[in-house]
């Protein structure tokens, strides 16, 4: 698979309802099913339709879940959660002991996951990717999350984050809940040599067009440097990366349509193409130094401040986009929580869900990411603050940074400031797009691109093959 930004699960929420108290709602109430469902309509269940729980030998309700690895979270949160509801029993079905998966193993799951849900069996609660969901929804073998909150007077959207919720909706409802997130569309830029240039980046709204001039010249402000803007990728991975971060402005799985011989894309192609032409960009392993700016996921909340060590001045800016793309802040989603439509332990594996996102859990060390929980995200911020001493942050073993000559060293702390805990909060606040995308298409993509780069094909012909194939794909 042609990936180099880390893509896993998403998120929805569509909640109506009263609000409860300031202070955190113990998960766990019973639900009202009969109240309204996410999209405002009334939603009854009808007696006798709704099968009975599985019960254990103790009298226990019985909830398998189906995942990859029983990783520590996991584990834990099952721990916590069995013992403050002895009446409910999570049964963990993990298909590898390893804390270490394979891409095979990962098709291997999902596979049995699809096969599981067709056969209208299966797990109650179960684990998924995020470009999974939309496709498993529309057969109508999810369960919508959306009513079951709308239900749960105990649940208070208020304490997470309602733009990753909304801006993660399929179909207008909820199928799955992530248990963090974080960033992968954002680039880390060498700030000394941006101002050196003259160059004021707004990255809410710059094009891949303004960021080839910009590149420009920063080359032509640094002659005799061999520094490029972006090194190590080969043309068509810059392009599966394009559509890798904005994967739903080309591919809509709900409608089956696609949108790769539209001028926007043709246009991408073309600017990307220029950009290596004119050595702006280069496919070659070069030294980190050697570019103005570098891929940087962010992961965790201190990750933010890390990756500004990679630069002796750094600032990280949002990837640009398209021209005519739709602007927004994509997000990736981790551990996504989805609940088997033909479960007989709806409420209970709800239940869990709600555990799972309570400030106590999603505080955990062993929950990786931003949290979805408000507090447990200011709880980590807070704890960042107080370690700065004198302006400086200590950063972890594992960073490292360029000197003057592109040398690779490892600093001790970074230069941290007020303004980048703002921009923090103003990154996680402004999140509003669940960055869903979908290998097969990727590969797709990246084997065909191969053929107009090369100068074999034009973009016409590519993005055409490109267009026949995803179409004959998503129609299967």
């Amino acid at each position: 698979m042609k990936k180099l930004m880390l893509i896993l699960m998403c998120v929805v929420i569509v909640m109506s309802g009263t609000a409860c108290s300031k202070e955190e709602s113990k998960p766990g109430s019973s639900l009202n099913l009969s109240q309204s469902n996410g999209a405002g309509e009334a939603h009854t269940k009808k007696p006798g339709n709704t099968p009975k729980p599985v019960k254990t030998k103790e009298g226990k309700t019985l909830v398998t879940f189906s995942l990859v690895v029983a990783d520590p979270y996991t584990v834990e949160a099952v721990q916590k959660f069995e013992a403050a509801n002895p009446d409910i029993d999570i049964e963990l079905k993990p298909l590898v002991e390893s804390q270490s998966i394979s891409d095979i193993e990962m098709t291997k799951y999902y596979n049995q996951m699809r096969t599981e849900l067709l056969s209208g069996k299966g797990a109650d609660l179960y684990q998924a990717e995020g470009d999974l969901i939309g496709p498993m929804a529309n057969k109508k073998l999810l369960a919508n999350l959306s009513e079951l909150m709308a239900a749960d007077s105990t649940f208070d959207k208020s304490q997470f984050f309602d733009n990753i919720l909304e801006g993660s909706k399929m179909n207008g409802n909820l199928y799955g809940i992530p248990m963090s997130f974080s960033f992968s569309s954002l680039l880390l830029g060498d700030e000394d040599a941006i101002q050196a240039a003259g160059i004021d980046i707004d990255d809410r709204t710059w094009t891949w067009e303004q960021f080839w001039d910009y590149a420009g010249k920063l080359v032509k402000n640094n002659k005799g440097s061999s520094r490029y803007a972006l090194r190590g990728f080969p043309p068509e991975q810059m392009l599966t990366n394009s559509v890798h971060g904005s994967y739903q402005n080309w591919v809509d799985e709900s409608s089956h349509k696609a949108n790769f011989e539209s001028d926007a894309f043709k246009s991408l192609m073309e600017q990307i193409k220029n950009m290596y032409t004119n050595k702006i960009l280069t496919s070659k392993k070069t030294k980190r130094g050697d570019a103005f700016f570098l891929p940087s996921p962010v992961s965790r909340p201190k990750d933010y401040f890390n990756r500004n060590a990679w630069f002796k001045k750094g600032k990280l800016y949002l990837a640009p986009h398209a021209a005519g793309e739709k602007v927004v802040i994509p997000f990736n989603a981790y551990s996504m929580m989805v609940i088997n439509e033909k479960s007989p332990a709806k409420e209970a594996a709800w239940k869990f869900i709600h555990f799972l996102m309570s400030e106590a859990m999603q505080s955990s060390p062993n929950n990786y990411g931003f949290p979805i929980n408000k507090a447990a995200y200011k709880k980590q911020v807070d704890e960042l603050r107080k370690s700065v001493k004198n302006g400086w942050l200590t950063i972890e073993q594992d960073v490292f940074m360029m000197d003057d000559d592109g040398e690779i060293k490892q600093p001790e702390s970074v230069k941290v400031t007020d303004q980048d805990f703002d921009n923090l909060d103003k990154l996680v606040a402004g999140a509003n797009d669940l960055a869903v995308s979908n290998s097969k298409v990727e590969d797709i993509v990246y084997e065909e691109a191969k053929a107009y780069f090369s100068g074999q094909k034009s973009a016409d012909e590519v993005a055409k093959l490109i267009q026949n194939r995803v179409m004959t794909y998503l129609n299967e």
